[in-house]
Protein backbone atom coordinates (compact mmCIF):
# COMPACT_ATOMS: atom_id res chain seq x y z
CA UNK A 1 0.00 0.00 0.00
CA UNK A 2 1.34 3.17 -1.18
CA UNK A 3 1.42 5.89 1.48
CA UNK A 4 1.56 9.65 0.74
CA UNK A 5 4.94 10.04 -0.65
CA UNK A 6 4.67 7.08 -2.79
CA UNK A 7 1.10 8.48 -3.90
CA UNK A 8 2.92 11.78 -4.49
CA UNK A 9 5.61 10.33 -7.10
CA UNK A 10 2.35 8.95 -8.62
CA UNK A 11 0.50 12.24 -9.18
CA UNK A 12 3.60 13.13 -11.52
CA UNK A 13 2.17 14.18 -14.71
CA UNK A 14 -1.09 13.73 -14.14
CA UNK A 15 -3.88 16.92 -13.49
CA UNK A 16 -2.91 16.03 -9.71
CA UNK A 17 0.26 16.61 -10.08
CA UNK A 18 2.09 19.31 -7.76
CA UNK A 19 -1.11 19.18 -5.54
CA UNK A 20 -0.91 19.22 -1.65
CA UNK A 21 -0.63 15.98 -0.34
CA UNK A 22 -1.58 15.13 3.42
CA UNK A 23 -0.90 11.74 5.14
CA UNK A 24 -3.47 11.07 7.94
CA UNK A 25 -2.00 8.60 10.52
CA UNK A 26 -5.12 6.59 10.90
CA UNK A 27 -5.07 5.79 15.00
CA UNK A 28 -7.66 2.75 15.02
CA UNK A 29 -4.86 0.64 12.85
CA UNK A 30 -1.33 1.23 11.68
CA UNK A 31 -2.28 2.48 8.30
CA UNK A 32 -2.62 6.17 7.52
CA UNK A 33 -5.12 7.76 4.99
CA UNK A 34 -4.03 10.17 2.24
CA UNK A 35 -5.78 13.04 0.51
CA UNK A 36 -4.82 14.88 -2.20
CA UNK A 37 -6.03 18.71 -3.25
CA UNK A 38 -8.76 18.24 -5.83
CA UNK A 39 -10.66 20.70 -7.79
CA UNK A 40 -14.81 21.07 -8.47
CA UNK A 41 -13.87 20.86 -12.33
CA UNK A 42 -12.02 17.60 -12.10
CA UNK A 43 -13.80 15.77 -9.64
CA UNK A 44 -14.10 12.98 -12.22
CA UNK A 45 -11.03 12.97 -13.91
CA UNK A 46 -9.38 12.83 -10.48
CA UNK A 47 -11.51 9.91 -9.06
CA UNK A 48 -11.20 7.96 -12.32
CA UNK A 49 -7.38 8.07 -12.30
CA UNK A 50 -7.57 6.76 -8.70
CA UNK A 51 -9.96 4.11 -9.41
CA UNK A 52 -7.72 3.20 -12.16
CA UNK A 53 -4.60 2.84 -9.98
CA UNK A 54 -6.30 1.08 -7.27
CA UNK A 55 -4.43 -2.36 -7.79
CA UNK A 56 -1.28 -0.13 -7.42
CA UNK A 57 -2.38 2.04 -4.23
CA UNK A 58 -4.05 -0.38 -2.43
CA UNK A 59 -6.88 2.53 -1.66
CA UNK A 60 -9.97 2.86 -2.95
CA UNK A 61 -11.08 6.66 -3.98
CA UNK A 62 -13.55 9.06 -2.76
CA UNK A 63 -13.71 12.88 -3.20
CA UNK A 64 -14.89 14.66 -0.28
CA UNK A 65 -15.60 18.13 0.58
CA UNK A 66 -14.02 20.19 2.97
CA UNK A 67 -10.34 20.67 2.51
CA UNK A 68 -9.06 20.64 6.32
CA UNK A 69 -5.19 18.81 7.83
CA UNK A 70 -7.71 18.15 10.49
CA UNK A 71 -9.80 16.24 8.27
CA UNK A 72 -9.53 12.99 9.67
CA UNK A 73 -10.79 14.16 13.19
CA UNK A 74 -13.10 16.07 11.85
CA UNK A 75 -14.89 12.96 9.47
CA UNK A 76 -13.45 9.68 10.42
CA UNK A 77 -16.39 8.03 12.84
CA UNK A 78 -15.49 4.44 14.99
CA UNK A 79 -14.62 1.34 12.59
CA UNK A 80 -16.86 -1.08 12.93
CA UNK A 81 -15.88 -4.12 14.89
CA UNK A 82 -16.12 -6.55 11.75
CA UNK A 83 -13.49 -9.08 10.57
CA UNK A 84 -10.96 -8.33 7.59
CA UNK A 85 -12.71 -4.51 7.50
CA UNK A 86 -9.99 -3.96 4.34
CA UNK A 87 -10.51 -7.52 2.92
CA UNK A 88 -12.90 -10.07 1.63
CA UNK A 89 -13.78 -11.30 5.09
CA UNK A 90 -16.43 -8.58 5.70
CA UNK A 91 -17.47 -10.29 1.82
CA UNK A 92 -18.97 -12.78 3.89
CA UNK A 93 -20.50 -11.57 7.05
CA UNK A 94 -22.56 -8.90 4.93
CA UNK A 95 -23.73 -11.21 2.40
CA UNK A 96 -25.43 -13.27 5.56
CA UNK A 97 -27.83 -10.03 6.54
CA UNK A 98 -30.44 -11.60 4.14
CA UNK A 99 -32.48 -8.64 4.73
CA UNK A 100 -30.54 -5.85 3.67
CA UNK A 101 -29.45 -7.51 0.38
CA UNK A 102 -32.08 -8.44 -2.09
CA UNK A 103 -32.83 -12.28 -2.89
CA UNK A 104 -32.93 -11.11 -6.50
CA UNK A 105 -29.18 -9.72 -6.67
CA UNK A 106 -27.69 -11.32 -9.18
CA UNK A 107 -23.64 -11.18 -9.62
CA UNK A 108 -22.15 -8.72 -12.58
CA UNK A 109 -18.62 -9.73 -13.40
CA UNK A 110 -17.03 -5.93 -13.65
CA UNK A 111 -14.46 -5.85 -14.81
CA UNK A 112 -11.28 -5.54 -12.57
CA UNK A 113 -7.62 -4.13 -12.88
CA UNK A 114 -6.01 -1.41 -13.58
CA UNK A 115 -8.16 0.13 -16.05
CA UNK A 116 -11.96 -1.35 -15.95
CA UNK A 117 -13.03 -1.14 -19.74
CA UNK A 118 -16.30 0.75 -18.69
CA UNK A 119 -14.56 3.11 -16.86
CA UNK A 120 -12.94 5.24 -19.92
CA UNK A 121 -16.62 4.97 -21.42
CA UNK A 122 -18.01 6.02 -18.24
CA UNK A 123 -15.56 9.07 -17.70
CA UNK A 124 -15.99 10.40 -20.97
CA UNK A 125 -19.85 10.15 -21.07
CA UNK A 126 -20.29 12.23 -17.67
CA UNK A 127 -17.68 15.18 -18.35
CA UNK A 128 -14.63 15.76 -15.72
CA UNK A 129 -16.78 17.62 -13.63
CA UNK A 130 -20.19 14.81 -13.51
CA UNK A 131 -23.34 15.61 -14.57
CA UNK A 132 -24.44 19.29 -12.91
CA UNK A 133 -27.82 19.73 -14.81
CA UNK A 134 -30.91 20.46 -13.24
CA UNK A 135 -32.96 18.00 -11.85
CA UNK A 136 -33.07 15.65 -8.85
CA UNK A 137 -30.63 13.65 -9.91
CA UNK A 138 -28.17 16.01 -11.30
CA UNK A 139 -24.78 15.90 -8.99
CA UNK A 140 -24.06 18.73 -6.24
CA UNK A 141 -21.77 21.18 -7.55
CA UNK A 142 -18.96 21.91 -5.31
CA UNK A 143 -17.47 25.00 -6.80
CA UNK A 144 -17.60 27.20 -3.75
CA UNK A 145 -16.27 24.18 -1.37
CA UNK A 146 -12.56 22.77 -0.84
CA UNK A 147 -12.41 19.29 -2.11
CA UNK A 148 -10.03 16.60 -1.63
CA UNK A 149 -9.52 13.00 -3.01
CA UNK A 150 -9.68 10.82 -0.13
CA UNK A 151 -7.23 7.54 -0.82
CA UNK A 152 -8.96 4.92 2.07
CA UNK A 153 -6.81 1.60 2.50
CA UNK A 154 -9.66 -0.14 1.29
CA UNK A 155 -10.04 -1.71 -2.06
CA UNK A 156 -13.83 -2.27 -2.40
CA UNK A 157 -16.33 0.63 -2.61
CA UNK A 158 -19.05 -0.38 0.00
CA UNK A 159 -16.77 0.29 2.66
CA UNK A 160 -16.82 3.99 2.59
CA UNK A 161 -19.50 3.89 4.70
CA UNK A 162 -16.85 2.23 8.15
CA UNK A 163 -14.93 5.80 7.51
CA UNK A 164 -17.15 8.12 6.60
CA UNK A 165 -20.63 8.41 7.57
CA UNK A 166 -23.93 9.00 5.56
CA UNK A 167 -26.31 11.57 7.13
CA UNK A 168 -29.50 9.07 8.50
CA UNK A 169 -26.96 5.59 8.38
CA UNK A 170 -25.29 6.69 11.55
CA UNK A 171 -23.08 4.83 13.77
CA UNK A 172 -22.19 0.99 13.39
CA UNK A 173 -25.89 -0.31 12.95
CA UNK A 174 -26.55 1.98 10.17
CA UNK A 175 -22.84 1.78 8.51
CA UNK A 176 -23.64 -1.91 8.13
CA UNK A 177 -27.00 -1.82 6.91
CA UNK A 178 -25.75 0.72 4.21
CA UNK A 179 -22.55 -1.16 3.67
CA UNK A 180 -24.27 -3.99 2.61
CA UNK A 181 -26.73 -2.26 0.68
CA UNK A 182 -23.59 -0.80 -1.30
CA UNK A 183 -22.39 -4.27 -1.70
CA UNK A 184 -25.75 -5.76 -3.21
CA UNK A 185 -25.75 -2.09 -5.57
CA UNK A 186 -22.21 -3.35 -6.69
CA UNK A 187 -23.08 -7.04 -7.61
CA UNK A 188 -26.07 -5.85 -9.60
CA UNK A 189 -25.43 -2.69 -11.34
CA UNK A 190 -21.38 -2.26 -10.97
CA UNK A 191 -22.13 0.78 -8.89
CA UNK A 192 -19.06 2.94 -6.98
CA UNK A 193 -19.60 5.74 -4.89
CA UNK A 194 -17.52 8.74 -6.41
CA UNK A 195 -18.25 11.65 -3.99
CA UNK A 196 -19.40 11.31 -0.79
CA UNK A 197 -20.71 14.83 0.83
CA UNK A 198 -21.87 13.77 4.02
CA UNK A 199 -25.67 14.24 3.36
CA UNK A 200 -24.84 13.36 -0.30
CA UNK A 201 -23.79 10.32 -2.22
CA UNK A 202 -22.75 10.13 -5.88
CA UNK A 203 -22.34 7.11 -8.04
CA UNK A 204 -20.56 5.76 -11.34
CA UNK A 205 -23.01 3.05 -12.15
CA UNK A 206 -21.77 0.80 -15.40
CA UNK A 207 -24.34 -1.35 -15.42
CA UNK A 208 -27.69 0.50 -14.93
CA UNK A 209 -31.13 -1.14 -14.95
CA UNK A 210 -32.85 -1.34 -18.49
CA UNK A 211 -35.75 -2.11 -17.42
CA UNK A 212 -38.87 0.01 -15.24
CA UNK A 213 -39.37 -3.17 -12.68
CA UNK A 214 -35.15 -3.36 -11.85
CA UNK A 215 -35.31 0.49 -11.61
CA UNK A 216 -38.74 0.36 -9.33
CA UNK A 217 -37.04 -1.93 -7.08
CA UNK A 218 -33.84 0.14 -6.67
CA UNK A 219 -36.02 3.22 -6.42
CA UNK A 220 -37.47 2.01 -3.69
CA UNK A 221 -34.33 1.46 -2.01
CA UNK A 222 -32.56 4.10 -2.76
CA UNK A 223 -35.83 6.55 -1.17
CA UNK A 224 -35.50 4.00 1.96
CA UNK A 225 -31.72 5.70 2.64
CA UNK A 226 -32.18 8.70 1.37
CA UNK A 227 -35.49 10.06 0.78
CA UNK A 228 -35.03 13.78 -0.36
CA UNK A 229 -34.34 13.13 -3.53
CA UNK A 230 -38.13 12.66 -3.65
CA UNK A 231 -39.24 14.08 -0.75
CA UNK A 232 -38.21 17.79 -1.43
CA UNK A 233 -39.02 17.82 -4.96
CA UNK A 234 -42.27 16.28 -5.02
CA UNK A 235 -41.39 13.59 -7.07
CA UNK A 236 -42.73 9.96 -6.51
CA UNK A 237 -40.85 6.84 -6.72
CA UNK A 238 -42.32 5.31 -9.39
CA UNK A 239 -41.01 8.74 -11.20
CA UNK A 240 -37.70 8.36 -9.61
CA UNK A 241 -37.79 4.29 -11.14
CA UNK A 242 -38.20 6.20 -14.81
CA UNK A 243 -35.31 8.28 -14.30
CA UNK A 244 -33.17 5.39 -13.24
CA UNK A 245 -33.63 3.17 -16.32
CA UNK A 246 -29.94 3.09 -18.24
CA UNK A 247 -28.99 6.21 -15.99
CA UNK A 248 -25.05 5.61 -15.62
CA UNK A 249 -24.79 8.02 -12.47
CA UNK A 250 -27.00 8.23 -9.29
CA UNK A 251 -27.41 10.90 -6.72
CA UNK A 252 -28.91 9.75 -2.89
CA UNK A 253 -29.16 12.70 -0.72
CA UNK A 254 -30.40 12.99 2.79
CA UNK A 255 -30.42 15.86 5.14
CA UNK A 256 -31.75 17.16 8.32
Amino acid sequence: MLDGVGIRELLIGTVLDGRTVVDIADGRTSQSIVLVECRADEVVTAWAFARRVVSVTGRYPVIVASWEPEFGALFLGPLPSFPGIADGGLVDVLRERADLVTPSARIVAVPGGTGPDWLDQWESKVGPAGPLEAGELGWFDPSDQPLALVLLPITACWEIPAFLEFYGSEGVDGAARLMARLCSWKDRFGAEIVAHYGTMLEFAVPFPPTTYADALELAEAQVEIAECATALSGLRVEDLAHLLVNRSTWFLHERP
